[in-house]
């Protein structure tokens, strides 16, 4: 399935950019900029001793007015810099699960609060399109849905994802993979991605409301750029399928083999 294949292709990009202890890029590729917030998010070592370096540092004033209406920071509070104060190499150690294997201590606490929010079935719901905008590109909705997400938790709402992910998730691997009627009503986030929420599934919320009223607190009070790298890290909580897709794809690239 042309589709499925191309999805799980991104993804495995951002699943390598984000192991990486250096990074150069682009501010205008939202691949890069997903993997770089995820690499904040989950424990890897520290992004500020190892920062992603752009090639176009020049334009961020033009980058950051793309994504701020949305939710999206400007890529200098993401710790982006012009240029490595020394030299890094990767590391890409074999063995690695899928991320996001471990949250950074210091945002386990927003990403606690996430998942009671998100799995209090008393709290009111919003849907989040994946579809929107129209035209983007796979790593573009994913960054869009993140930024829609992280703005409905600060709200005090739990957010489901809704939608295809324009074409990207439209397949009829996809429809077996969650079932036609699951496919018809909430679309392929499911396809890829662990559910969001426990609700749907008629299954007790394990917190209680005073723990979700804390939990909300404590997102109401994170910084935009700590809520979105949380928030997109327990977007992309991959399932088994997709976890052997990426591990498929890193035994075939062999990355871990190349000189150093």
């Amino acid at each position: 399935d042309e589709a499925r294949e191309a999805t799980i292709d991104i993804l495995f990009d951002i699943y390598m950019i984000s192991r990486a202890n250096f990074f150069v890029g682009t501010l205008t590729s939202q691949i890069g900029r997903i993997a770089a917030g995820l690499k904040c998010a989950i424990n890897f070592p520290p992004t500020k001793g190892s920062p992603p370096v752009a090639l176009d540092f020049q334009n961020w004033r033009a980058v950051e007015g793309m994504g701020g209406g949305d939710g999206i920071p400007s890529p200098l509070t993401e710790l982006w810099t012009q240029q490595p104060a020394q030299d890094h190499s990767l590391d890409t150690a074999p063995g690695s699960a899928p991320l996001p294997p471990v949250v950074a201590p210091e945002f386990e606490e927003v990403y606690r609060s996430i998942t009671v929010v998100q799995n209090d079935c008393a709290l009111p719901s919003v849907d989040v399109d994946t579809n929107s905008p129209e035209g983007a590109d796979f790593a573009e909705l994913l960054r869009q849905s993140a930024a829609r997400f992280a703005s409905e938790l600060r709200q005090g709402k739990r957010a489901l994802f809704r939608g295809t992910f324009g074409p990207y998730g439209k397949s009829q691997v996809c429809q077996e993979s969650v079932g036609k009627e699951m496919y018809e009503k909430v679309g392929s986030y499911r396809c890829f991605f662990l559910p969001e929420t426990t609700c749907e599934a008629n299954i007790a919320a394990p917190e209680s409301t005073t723990s979700s009223e804390a939990a909300l607190e404590v997102l109401k009070s994170a910084s935009d750029l700590d809520l979105l790298a949380v928030s997109t890290a327990f977007m992309l909580r991959f399932t088994e399928e997709t976890k052997a897709e990426l591990m498929k794809r890193d035994w075939i690239a062999r990355v871990v083999d190349l000189p150093s």
